[in-house]
């Protein structure tokens, strides 16, 4: 697999690109954002989430606790 990395095919690299696009779409974010500019928006949104409330264990019938699942949010979800 790093051989196939460090090689950098055509494809690979133009799937990368399409995905990288898919992602910066399902964020409202343009395309051609430099990296640095990715990671700021991403730490800045990783701080708004940490801000909100966290969701508590639940319960289970042998008094286990159990993370309940979290809502899906399909806002952020990218269509590929």
């Amino acid at each position: 697999m790093t051989g196939l990395y460090n090689a950098r095919p055509t494809w690979l690299a133009g799937a990368h690109g399409r995905l990288d696009a898919a992602v910066a779409a399902a964020y409202g974010w343009p395309a051609d954002l430099p990296d640095a500019a990715v990671l700021g928006r991403l730490l800045a949104l990783n701080g708004e989430r940490a801000g909100q409330p966290t969701r508590r264990p639940a319960r289970s019938a042998q008094n286990r606790c159990e993370i309940a699942p979290a809502p899906l949010d399909r806002r952020r979800t990218p269509v590929l």
